[in-house]
Parts: structure tokens; C-alpha cells; sequence
């Protein structure tokens, strides 16, 4: 008998004690399996819905963890789950006469254990019109993966080929059961949601935003965007007009409309607002007027609205309806992203394409609500490449965190190279102003000037001017000490 002792199983003799040390094995490198198969699948899979999708990114690692522990849950049980796959495939061929579309999806997924992040991310991908057979290659990509590690694991603790065997026909049942869970959960939710007014909008927009050609081109590519923004008028919204996009990230539709509603004010036409996700709305507010809108005046409203939101005690006669609409629901993870003015279709796009790239930063800065893309489109750019991130951290943050005099103890190092970073923030956070930056440390002004002397040494440069990528990377710096 095979005792794994750590983990307090046991496996028969020969074939299933090698399958359990593999098993145990590519446990033990669950983490590191999970990160190749993300990199992996979305290398060979690019996104096939608009670029920071968020919810769909996020819910991309969590299908992957699930589908990793699904995996290596079947090739440890083996043929025990025979008898599964086979009420899996009677359940899905005949519970939808029984039940409605999603009851006969959770009813399927049930029988076979199917991981619910997996089916979630189906759902998610139907409604963000990700094809079938792009998600499906994602996991026939991640598949192959897995046994690569599979082959790599048996052949580093010396297994033979009657264990690869067994665990090569545990493997591709499973994958033939999350497969099949997985399409018949996508076909019913893109069924239903295609019957959705507001569905058919998103996908509207999703095309607009995507389309590869104006409405005065020619060829279908250009009739399809023409009867797209036919739809997008039937809504009150015209495109020849001055617009700023607006996500909001947290409410649901109704509640977010609420907001764009105030937002709008006197604006010459109504928002056009999309429910891209369950907690993502998309907007666009805009003017018949060129340079009608004040975007300090709307960032400032914004923040006022998101303040209210976040304080059900404040003055309920100081609280726009908007506020008031949204309930006594605490704020905490709402935030507004908001691109820049910018004129007819294509600046429709370009201003939506600048609130996504404004909510990539604002997510990752907790408390941060309204963030204006003009305010962080280096921090935003830095994000998306990173080669360029990794440069900026290496060639300006890692000299800092360089090692502090040899005198100095453990704790004295640690904060003596925190304190080099925590004063460079500090000081250009005061316009380069010593004094103020002393006074916000509550250090005394040598002290500041004695860590200056010492930064601009490390770096081999002066801070007089202190250049945009120093800026970039501390920034950069302390998103990945949130993380």
C-alpha cells in the first residue's frame, strides 16, 4: 500500500500509488501551473471581446485555477467518475424538456461537479460575445498544458507508462465533461441574453467600438457600422456630437443611470448608457456644442456624487437625487473613470478607449473614485507594456531599494531604504519643495535634503528637473506593494 503521509491518503498498489505521487506532485506546483496556463491561453487565444475587459480577465484566472483543480481531481479518482460522465451527457440531452435553459445548465454542471468558475466565465463570455469556439480552445490550450507538467512530474519521480495511460484516459474524460458542461451553459445563456433589448445593445456598441471602418465606407463592413449607429440613434443618442465616456465601475444599471443622469446636467442630449457587465456600466455623455463640456466641473460633480454615495449619514437634504437613489448602500469599490472631450465617431471611440485605460489605474488604487484619463495616461501606458513597466522599475526604483550601510542593522536597513522611496513620493508630491516635504515627514529639512543627496546619487542623476519616468515608476512601484 502507497501512503501519502502529508496529505493523509492512500492509493492501491502499483498504477494508482505512481498516479497519486504525480497527483501530489503537480499539487505541490498548483500556483506555478495555473500562472503558465494564463500566459499560455491568452497568447494563443488573444481576447476576443473589447481590450480591459475586466470582469472577463479576472474571471479568466479564476476558471483556470478551477479548471486545474478539476483536472487533477479526476486523475485522482480515475475511473471512478465513469458513471458521471455518463449521467452528464443524459442529463444535458434531456433536463432542458424538464427545466428552463439555466436550470437545466446548474443541473448539468451538478451532476458532473463541473467547477461553477468555469461556468460563470461561460456565462460571462456569451454575454460579451466571446465565441464558443475561442473559449473552447482555451481549455483544449490549457489541457495540453496540464499534461506537459504530467509527463514532466512521472518522468521526475520515475512512473511508468501504465500510470501515464491511466491518467492520460482520467484526463481527457474529464476535459470531455468540462467541455461539454461548458457549451451547453454558453448556447443557453447567449440564447437568452440575445432575446435581451439591452444585450442587443451592448453587442451594438461592442461592434462599434470594434468595427474596422467608418459608416461612410464602403461594403458590408460599412453597412453593418451604419445599421449599428442607427440602433445607438433609436436609443436618443447621435454621434455627430461632442462626447466623454464614463465607466463606472460597481453599481448595477439602474443605479449607475441614476448617476449618469445627474452627471449629464444640462447637456444638449440624454447619456447613452450600456450595461457591459454585471458590476460595469459604460457611458457617454455629450454635447451638440463643441467645448461645452467642463470636464473640471464634471470631475468635480462626479466626486460629489461618489461621496454621497459613500456617506449614507450625510445631510439627506444636501444629497442629489442621484445619491438618493442609489440607497444607504456603502460605497466602498465604486469609482468613475472618465476619458476626454472628443468630437463624431471616431472621437466616441477614442474617448471610451481613454476611460478604459483610466479605470485599469483606478481599480488597482483603492479610494481613488473619479480618475480623469488626462491624469494618469503615462501611469495607464506604463500598465499595459510590461517591458516598459519592468524597465522603469529597474532604471529608477530598484537603486533605491540598493543596500544601506553595512553598520546598520536589519530593521535600521529595511527602513532606511523605505525611507528613500516614502521621501521621493513626499517630495514630489510638494512641487520639490524641501520644507513641506520635511513638514509632511515630520523630519527635520536636513534630514530631506541629506535622502535627496542620497537618491540622486543612486540613480546617477539630478531631481532638478526630476524627469516624468521617475514619476511613472514610483507610481508603478506602489500598485505592485497594494498587490
Amino acid at each position: 500500500m502507497c501512503i501519502d503521509v502529508s496529505r493523509g491518503r492512500r492509493y492501491g498498489d502499483g498504477v494508482g500509488c505512481e498516479v497519486g505521487v504525480i497527483v501530489r506532485g503537480l499539487q505541490d506546483r498548483r500556483t506555478q501551473i495555473v500562472e503558465e496556463i494564463c500566459t499560455r491561453v491568452c497568447a494563443a487565444v488573444p481576447e476576443l471581446t473589447v481590450e480591459g475587459d475586466l470582469e472577463y480577465a479576472r474571471g479568466l484566472r479564476d476558471a483556470v485555477e478551477a479548471a486545474v483543480d478539476y483536472g487533477l481531481a479526476g486523475i485522482e479518482r480515475g475511473g471512478h467518475d465513469a458513471a458521471g460522465a455518463q449521467r452528464l451527457d443524459t442529463d444535458i440531452a434531456g433536463s432542458e424538456a424538464a427545466v428552463g435553459p439555466e436550470e437545466a445548465a446548474g443541473s448539468a454542471a451538478a451532476v458532473a461537479l463541473v467547477p461553477e468558475a468555469a461556468l460563470v466565465q461561460a456565462r460571462r463570455a456569451a454575454r460579451s460575445a466571446v465565441s464558443l469556439e475561442g473559449v473552447l480552445q482555451r481549455y483544449f490550450v490549457g489541457h495540453a498544458l496540464l499534461w506537459d507538467h504530467v509527463m514532466r512530474e512521472a518522468e521526475r519521480v520515475g512512473c511508468g507508462g501504465a500510470s501515464l495511460r491511466e491518467i492520460s484516459r482520467a484526463q481527457s474524460g474529464q476535459l470531455q465533461r468540462l467541455t461539454s458542461a461548458i457549451a451547453h451553459t454558453y448556447t443557453r445563456e447567449r440564447e437568452r441574453v440575445t432575446r435581451s433589448r439591452e444585450q442587443r445593445l451592448a453587442d451594438t456598441v461592442r461592434a462599434l467600438l470594434t468595427a474596422d471602418t467608418t459608416p461612410a465606407g464602403d461594403g458590408p463592413s460599412a453597412a453593418a457600422t451604419a445599421g449599428a449607429l442607427a440602433l445607438v440613434r433609436e436609443r436618443g443618442y447621435e454621434l455627430e456630437r461632442e462626447h466623454v465616456a464614463a465607466i463606472i465601475w460597481g453599481p448595477p444599471l439602474h443605479e449607475a443611470s441614476a448617476l449618469l443622469g445627474e452627471l449629464a446636467g444640462d447637456l444638449s442630449q440624454r447619456p447613452l448608457v450600456v450595461r457591459a457587465g454585471v458590476g460595469t456600466t459604460w457611458a457617454w455623455l455629450g454635447s451638440t456644442r463643441r467645448g461645452a463640456i467642463d470636464m473640471a466641473t464634471l470631475a468635480r460633480a462626479a466626486r460629489a456624487l461618489v461621496h454621497h454615495h459613500g456617506h449614507p449619514g450625510s445631510d439627506p437634504t444636501d444629497t442629489p437625487p442621484a445619491a438618493s437613489a442609489l440607497g444607504s448602500t456603502n460605497g466602498a469599490g465604486l469609482c468613475i473613470a472618465l476619458g476626454e472631450p472628443a468630437w463624431g465617431f471616431e472621437g466616441w471611440r477614442a474617448t471610451h478607449r481613454q476611460a478604459r485605460a483610466a479605470l485599469a489605474v483606478a481599480v488597482q488604487q483603492p479610494g481613488r473614485t473619479v480618475t480623469r484619463y488626462t491624469d494618469v495616461a503615462l501611469l495607464a501606458n506604463a500598465i499595459k507594456d510590461p517591458l516598459l513597466a519592468s524597465a522603469l522599475i529597474e532604471t529608477y526604483i530598484d537603486p533605491l531599494d540598493g543596500a544601506p550601510p553595512k553598520t546598520a542593522g536589519g530593521s535600521a536597513r529595511a527602513a532606511a531604504t523605505g525611507a528613500l522611496r516614502q521621501t521621493l513620493s513626499a517630495y514630489l508630491q510638494a512641487g520639490r519643495n524641501v520644507a513641506s516635504t520635511a513638514a509632511a515627514l515630520n523630519v527635520s529639512r536636513r534630514t530631506v535634503e541629506y535622502r535627496l543627496h542620497t537618491i540622486e546619487d543612486r540613480l546617477g542623476r539630478s531631481l532638478h528637473p526630476c524627469p516624468p519616468e521617475l514619476q511613472i515608476a514610483l507610481q508603478l512601484a506602489e500598485l505592485a506593494t497594494d498587490e
